[in-house]
């Protein structure tokens, strides 16, 4: 690489650069491989173990901080770190007995029979703060020098709790009049003063939980935020405890109040501590933890896994899940453990899946104007109607002056399309495995959404239609599975815009093996029977409390109800007392959504009940790790109720799929698509998901207003009938209109929406049994033959109940 080109990496990827800068092991590219509780010089001479750090490729040591030790490390070519204790143990309680946690019965922490458990610090107090900053600012000057440590780990940055167990131990704190003070004058909400901490946890929990759980986060934010003021431009990392808010009731943001991705943006690396066999968990979960975090962190991620008590195979798998997931670096817990020359060896299993787009950051060599390897496409046409290649930071795109990791400021690709259909950058691939499954990731930005008009990419000849990218302003992350074909028609990446005046830019293109889920699937959830018990659910969006008797005697059983708790009430209430099942929709906000739950556990009626938990998530790119926790609250709170969620391009339902029981597909053709715009993209969703997973939203909707977004008049009843029975022989397991708001506005609308609910009601006992998996040969002898694929235009399947 030239030296230009070396000089523009570092100004995009400053994090990467320092490691490179800091560590003579390294060398580019390589990721950290580190090892915690390694001793110091007096307890154990490094030369007793330094072969087998060097063979295991260990670049990285965590030690007690004394400077003989770090000089000795530093001096042969090692990373140096050194963990802090920030609000954990017991031993701030003999010097400050005020800054005990007090629990939410009023009691100090560990006054209960049983124990003290692991202790813990009131992150509120303000003496003990101090003595922390301290305690680092003693460390870093250190760092400055030549041989110093190059960062820190805070451990125990959070409220207490024993969570390394199969049943954890999380008290709810800290009720102590230091924290109530501080939080009435914080928020200005009206807690009453002087009261104890028992009766404060009681107020707080049925006044304002939210308020509560987002302010203690912000006593754990506001430490870490100091800290990284104090170190400056040294690595700065947390311990996490390794929960995701799906679990525990979000115990990790209630009681813990850990938000790994609001600290993520003031550090440089988080490592959550997967400790699979404390946690009961399979080395697997090593890989769905670090996927979690790797998804919406704004650092870097180095989990560290369990040594202790494990076989060499159990580390390896650990290691080798944590690299397949995408892990930055890997630490391992803790040098006690690595006993044995097998254990070392595990580290070989750390191989985080090679990117094969070519100089992926787009840096440029010194004399070029485009990214070393990059080629656009020459076109023999006038200059006004050339396309436009360009080249700008992210941070110039989105004008956003936050502090940013290395990949926030990478450099994208811009292409400003013109007439001469030449609008590409493209850059070669070498070849994959044939018939192995790659994916290909990317962040795309766009100023303004226009319908059919999308980007593409090409990837050994196939060609990407982007059609889920519908964000504007903002970079939108996309993804794609490619097949390697056997024999590739093409051996290149290419980024296309063939839209002439409009302008799209890529950044962080990857192309890696892709691999199978680390999550277990809830059999509950990807074998359920039925939407509900014993119902086929006919339903409406856009039901109000004043239309639901017309509703129920319309023919319709079901409704989605939503909005503030009271009228959310209200209506549950009136739906039950007319025999309507309920879908309720969800907070999509994982912090929110335990509040919500129990707020309506009166309402929900078992089998009768489902939850609408997102709306089109593939158009807006919502996040994984978030749609997985809204589906795992439900789930742990409600186990045998269905989730669905409305999805209208169906080849993100693969993406999706741990994260609800139904999928509602949701296209809308009438009037200038084929009514099997519906049934295709079933078919194609049933390749993700399976047939008996899918549901069926009917377009009941359209006019004047809704004319400049492609729909200029209402559908007839012919074409929502049709429709209807198409999903239903295309394997629906539950039908829903949108919306009533728009067909039940007038006389003409309700009684279409009456006439095909009725045909469906007439057929109520078979629609709740499963399509037969048996092909339906069709015959035509009408001039109408086939579709235009050329399929025969009656489509037909066969249902089967009882001798029937």
């Amino acid at each position: 690489m030239c030296v230009s080109s070396l000089l523009m990496r570092w100004f995009f990827t400053v994090t990467t650069i320092l490691v490179l800068i800091l560590s003579p092991n390294s060398s580019p590219g390589e990721e950290i491989r580190g090892v915690y509780g390694v001793p110091s010089l007096q307890a154990l001479h490094p030369s007793n173990y330094i072969d087998r750090l060097n063979h295991a490729h260990i670049n990285a040591v965590f030690v007690s901080g004394d400077r003989e030790t770090v000089e000795w490390f530093k001096k042969n070519g090692f990373k140096v770190y050194v963990s802090v204790n920030v609000f954990g143990g017991t031993e701030a309680w003999e010097k400050y007995p005020d800054c005990r946690p007090v629990t939410a019965e009023g009691k100090l922490l560990g006054a209960a029979s049983n124990g003290q458990g692991s202790g813990g610090v009131c992150p509120t107090h303000q003496a003990w703060r101090r003595d922390r900053l301290t305690h680092i600012e003693k460390l870093v000057p250190h760092s400055h020098q030549e041989n110093g440590i190059d960062g820190i780990w805070l451990d125990f940055i959070r409220y207490p709790g024993l969570w390394e167990s199969l049943k954890p131990e999380i008290p709810d704190t800290c009720y102590c009049p230091r924290c109530l003070q501080t939080f009435r004058h914080d928020t200005k909400i009206n807690l009453a003063d002087g009261i104890s901490g028992h009766e404060a946890a009681s107020w707080i929990k049925e006044h304002c939980p939210y308020e509560w759980m987002v302010w203690k986060k912000e006593q754990i934010e506001s430490f870490v935020a100091q800290v990284k003021k104090i170190i400056g431009n040294h690595t700065l990392g947390l311990f996490l405890v390794p929960w995701t808010k799906g679990e525990q009731e979000n115990a990790i943001s209630f009681k813990i109040a850990q938000d790994p991705f609001h600290l993520s943006s003031h550090v440089d690396v988080i490592s959550p501590m997967v400790y699979h066999k404390m946690c009961g968990q399979p080395e697997s979960w090593v890989g769905a933890m670090t996927e979690y975090y790797k998804e919406t962190t704004h650092c870097e991620v180095w989990p560290i896994v369990q040594s202790l008590d494990c076989t060499a195979k159990e580390l390896s798998n650990s290691i080798h899940y944590a690299g397949e997931a995408g892990a930055d670096g890997i630490l391992v817990f803790s040098f006690k453990g690595m006993n044995s020359a097998p254990l070392w060896k595990s580290f070989d299993h750390f191989q985080p899946p090679p990117n094969l787009i070519t100089n992926s950051e787009f840096s440029v060599c010194e004399g070029t104007t485009i990214p070393t390897g990059w080629e656009t496409q020459e076109a023999s046409a006038p200059e006004k109607m050339k396309s436009t290649f360009l080249m700008r930071s992210l941070a110039e795109l989105t004008r956003d002056e936050q502090r940013r990791t290395a990949r926030e400021i990478s450099t994208c690709l811009g292409i400003s399309a013109g007439n001469d259909q030449a609008g590409m950058w493209f850059s070669p691939l070498p070849d994959g495995e044939a018939g192995v499954e790659y994916l290909f990731t990317g962040d795309f930005f766009r100023d303004n959404c226009e319908n059919g008009v999308y980007p593409s990419i090409s990837i050994w000849g196939q060609e990407f239609y982007l059609n889920t990218h519908w964000l504007m302003g903002a970079f939108q992350p996309l993804r794609v599975y490619v097949p390697c074909p056997q024999n590739p028609s093409d051996r290149f990446f290419r980024f296309v815009n063939p839209h002439a005046g409009k302008t799209f830019w890529l950044t962080n293109p990857r192309l890696t093996k892709s691999h199978c889920s680390f999550y277990e699937s809830d059999p509950l959830q990807t074998n359920a029977p039925a939407f509900f018990r014993d119902c086929f659910p006919v339903g409406v969006y856009g039901a109000k409390d004043d239309t639901l008797k017309e509703l129920r005697e319309t023919g319709i059983n079901t409704v989605i109800v939503g909005g503030p708790e009271a009228s959310l009430r209200k209506t549950a209430l009136a739906c039950q007392q007319l025999g309507l099942h309920t879908v309720f929709s969800v907070p999509r906000d994982p912090d929110r959504l335990p509040l919500f739950l129990s707020a309506v556990t009166d309402l929900v009626q078992p089998g009768n009940t489902a939850f609408y938990v997102n709306d089109e998530p593939g158009t807006h790119s919502f996040p994984l790790n978030r749609a997985h926790d809204i589906n795992q609250l439900i789930r742990e709170k409600f186990p045998h109720a269905a989730t669905c969620m409305a999805v209208v391009r169906p080849q993100v339902c693969r993406d999706y799929r741990d994260s609800a029981s139904f999928f509602m597909l949701d296209q809308y053709p009438i009037p200038y698509m084929p009514m099997t715009w519906l049934s295709d993209s079933m078919d194609q969703a049933a390749a993700s998901v399976g047939r008996d997973r899918l549901a069926s939203v009917i377009q009941a909707f359209g006019g004047a207003k809704w004319s400049p977004h492609g729909w200029p008049r209402m559908p007839t009843w012919q074409e929502m009938d049709c429709l209807a029975f198409l999903s239903i022989i295309h394997g629906s397991r539950g039908i829903f209109f949108y919306t009533y708001d728009e067909i039940g506005a007038t006389d003409k609308g309700r009684e279409s929406l009456k006439r095909v609910v009725g045909r469906l009601n007439r057929l109520a006992p078979w629609l709740l049994e499963k399509n037969l998996d048996q092909e339906v040969t069709v015959e035509m002898v009408s001039l109408n033959q086939f579709d235009p694929q050329g399929r025969a235009a009656v489509h037909c399947a066969i249902k089967r109940k009882d001798q029937q």
